[in-house]
């Protein structure tokens, strides 16, 4: 205090403004702007979450549609795994190994089939057992591709047989 004391009446107020101007720089410098910096990226936050929640929106909004799109559709889905096993059944029953069964999608012009792929051994009087069976099922089939070699020159060596089976599915 002894310092200001000996300060004019222009040197005090001069001091007394330069204080209160560092004081300000100061508050400005630790609280002003990490503050304002702070309340920009929650405002940014806060953007980017409502943008979220627009869009959570809509697909609620939609959630009507999507469940009868995918109600309308599942029953293929199910129906498609279910003429995997019956198709592999049938194999099994006519007395055949099968090799390998993989669903697939068949086209025929603009339509799009799902279907399967299967590779069976056996004898030929176990695929026409197979082909009998196929025909003779409550599914409705259309066999795409069949081709059939031996696996061997010999005559009685096994049958190698590859298939597209296409199922049309009525609902």
């Amino acid at each position: 205090m002894i310092f200001i004391s000996k300060l004019s009446k222009r040197e005090k107020t001069i001091f007394y403004v330069a204080v209160v101007l560092v004081g300000l720089a100061l508050l400005n410098h630790f609280f002003l702007k990490p503050t304002l910096a702070r309340l920009d990226q929650i405002e940014a936050e806060t953007a980017v979450f409502q943008q979220d929640l627009k869009s959570d929106k809509m697909i609620l909004d939609r959630k009507d549609s999507i469940i009868a799109e995918y109600n309308k559709r599942s029953y293929y889905l199910k129906a498609s795994s279910d003429f995997k096993k019956n198709v592999d059944h049938l194999a099994m029953a006519s007395r055949l190994q099968v090799d390998k069964i993989s669903p697939i999608d068949l086209k025929e012009g603009d339509e799009v089939f799902k279907g399967v792929s299967v590779n069976l051994v056996g004898d030929l009087e176990s695929v026409i057992s197979f082909l009998h069976a196929l025909s003779t099922s409550d599914m409705i089939v259309s066999i795409h591709t069949l081709n059939m070699r031996r696996e061997g020159a010999r005559e009685d060596s096994p049958l190698m047989c590859d298939m597209k089976i296409a199922r049309l599915v009525i609902r």
